[in-house]
């Protein structure tokens, strides 16, 4: 968890002051998933199983929500799901 220290000390940055704490909130939150399979040139991407049944069954993620993946590149992709059951869950990707 992250302390008001941290926070303050986040904030401490001028470019940051000016995005505010709402934004810094936002980022902490964040739920980033990873998938090495995902590249710069996918436009749509399908998740393996056991990750699609934690993202639709335990996270409760459903057609029209947006996540988060990281492929440990140095790549986010913003990705909103068109597809969400336990066995299979397909994202387009919106932004990389």
């Amino acid at each position: 968890m992250y302390t008001d220290a941290l926070i303050q000390e986040m904030l401490s940055n001028k470019y940051i002051m000016r995005i505010g704490i709402n934004t810094i909130n936002h980022w902490l939150s964040m739920q980033l998933f990873y998938s090495p399979d995902i590249n710069e040139d996918s436009m749509t991407f399908i998740f393996q199983k056991e990750e699609s049944k934690h993202i639709a069954k335990v996270l409760r993620k459903k057609v029209g929500d947006v996540l988060h993946i990281t492929n440990g590149k140095g790549w986010l992709f913003i990705a909103t799901i068109v597809h969400a059951t336990v066995k299979t869950c397909e994202v387009a990707i919106n932004e990389s």
